[in-house]
């Protein structure tokens, strides 16, 4: 028998994304491990949502100092629970938490690393750099895509030993009880669940529905998630006057039942994904998929058997969607085929369990 060892998983902001999502649900199901989840951030969206879901969400942030006095509070708090190892999820917090490491003891550091840092962008490339120099300080690396673990390796120099891949992975019976949203609307639901930013890649996608709409006015459109461009998807859709067929519905608390209502999900992301958890939701509740082949999403997507994976190019993205549009057959098909991958491979016990035995591999 193993000695069950206390993990405190800490995000970074109170927003809420796939990551967390996924991280708390797990949390909450495991019982092989003692784990405690906190934020550095000030209560917001994410606690809110945990504390639904009969989770008890640690707020470390809204003190004094900022992102120091957060970090300060986690590793007390760390201190007087005899936390064994912080899971760290955000690269702000996993800088802090191993700088203040270096004057003040502390458990062992995990860093989950959710997306693919290969881009050009000024995010990924500080985080390469700075990895380089503080890796000694982390005693493992958890990587929800193989895409994301080369990326680590290339770019880092990790040992691959020190580099484990664990997929997102979803409730099957949570998924099963889900109510479908009602859009009222008679026309074909194309749901984009994203956050509206640069990188999920919402402004390229308009050239896509610009064409769709020309030959096929019985589909609607809707995108879900914060928008983090200060409104200039929704000026862009005016501009575009594509307001009759794209709807921009913001966040949703229950955004699983707004997956499960929709005829098909797009993921127009340009770069930078590790293993979308919407993807595995879609398949999970028999919705297909269309995606760009970036990153670790061709590792959840099965071309042509329950999604597509498209090249980086509007017409590929543009048909691929008309085609699922036009069969009701071929999304059946799709969907029974996706939800019986996420049964067999990307399951909440297997993420649980691969996460546990990483955790007591840490001794």
């Amino acid at each position: 028998m193993t000695d069950q060892k206390s993990v405190l998983i800490l995000f970074s902001d109170s927003e809420i994304g796939g990551a967390e999502v996924s991280l708390s649900r797990m949390a909450a199901s495991c019982e092989a491990t003692d784990y405690h989840i906190g934020t550095i951030g000030t209560k917001g969206a994410w606690s809110q949502w945990a504390s639904n879901q009969g989770l008890s969400p640690i707020i470390f942030g809204g003190g004094s100092f900022g992102l120091l006095g957060s970090t300060l509070s986690a590793l007390r708090y760390a201190k007087n629970h005899k936390i064994d190892i912080i899971y760290i999820c955000g690269f702000r917090v996993s800088v802090m938490i191993r700088l203040l490491s270096l004057f003040i003891s502390a458990p062992k550091f995990v860093s989950g690393i959710r997306w693919n840092p290969n881009s050009q962008s000024r995010l990924d490339r500080f985080f390469r750099k700075i990895e380089r120099f503080l890796k000694v300080r982390m005693s493992h690396y958890i990587s929800n895509a193989n895409a994301t673990k080369s990326t680590l390796l290339e770019t880092i120099g990790l040992s691959p030993s020190k580099v484990s891949v664990i997929y997102n992975g979803v409730d099957m019976a949570k998924l099963a009880d889900v109510t479908a949203h009602d859009y009222q609307t008679k026309n074909r639901v194309v749901l984009v669940p994203a956050n509206l930013s640069e990188r999920k890649g919402h402004v390229p996608f308009l050239d896509i529905i610009e064409q769709i709409v020309q030959t096929q006015t019985n589909v609607a459109f809707y995108f879900m998630g914060r928008d983090e461009q200060n409104g200039l998807v929704q000026r862009e859709i005016k501009r575009r006057e594509l307001q009759p067929f794209v709807h921009c519905i913001g966040y949703q608390a229950d955004a699983l039942s707004y997956i499960a209502g929709a005829d098909l999900v797009v993921l127009p992301s340009l770069y930078g994904e590790g293993c979308p958890t919407s993807l595995l939701e879609a398949l999970g509740v028999k919705v297909p998929v269309v995606a760009y082949d970036i990153d670790g999403v061709s590792e959840i997507i099965s071309h042509e058997k329950d999604g597509y994976l498209c090249q980086m190019n509007t017409d590929d993205m543009t048909g691929n969607i008309l085609k699922l549009i036009d069969s009701a057959e071929l999304r059946k098909t799709m969907g029974q085929n996706g939800q019986q991958k996420v049964i067999n491979q990307f399951t909440l016990d297997v993420m649980a369990k691969q996460h546990h035995d990483i955790w007591q591999s840490l001794t």
